[in-house]
């Protein structure tokens, strides 16, 4: 049976694929969310599902053309890095330099961006094990590192002075500050 249903297995794999990008990334973005940052949860989700759509895209090429010399080459390779390209993009969009206060905000953020993207197309070939430990680790380093990290002593009429009060305010009036 050819047409609409002619890859129906491979199509449930598929969607099955862009739904657990979609949960990782929305466990990422909730967390940046979480916190007020410019790219959330939306972002994320987009981020991870539009990556692992590329790979799955690769996939059902590959797929789709086996084998045949001097046809047609995929290079998935190609893939990633034209994705990471794009992502480097949206990245260099979120991260803010305020010169008046000698202050780089978005950094974490961009950086969870970009980290999604690795994410997503894990999840695009397959690998969901590899891409939920992933995301766990990622989360741990959003929520967890920031806790124990040392806090960077800043002098008395640093200018960056209130940005340090302002996170140990916020982390204190966190629900879950003391459960760690």
């Amino acid at each position: 049976m050819g047409g609409l249903f002619a890859h129906w297995r491979q199509d449930i794999e598929m969607i099955m694929r862009l739904l657990v990008a979609a949960i990782l990334a929305g466990i990422l973005g909730w967390e940046r969310e979480s916190e007020r940052k410019s790219a959330g949860l939306r972002t994320h989700i987009l981020v991870g599902v539009g990556s692992a759509l590329f790979m799955c895209i690769v996939a059902m090429e590959i797929e789709a053309f086996p084998h045949e010399p001097n046809v047609v080459q995929f290079d998935p390779i190609r893939v990633i890095q034209g994705v990471a390209a794009g992502i480097a993009f949206l990245g260099g969009g979120i991260i803010f330099v305020d010169k008046s206060k000698n202050r780089v905000r978005g950094l974490t953020t961009a950086a969870s961006v970009w980290a999604t993207t690795g994410i997503g197309l894990t999840v695009g070939i397959g690998r969901y094990v590899v891409a939920t430990l992933a995301t766990l680790l990622i989360w741990i380093v959003l929520r967890v590192v920031f806790v124990i990290a040392p806090q960077k002593q800043v002098p008395e009429g640093d200018p960056d002075e209130d940005i340090y009060e302002e996170r140990e305010e916020e982390f204190r009036r966190r629900p879950n500050a003391g459960a760690m």
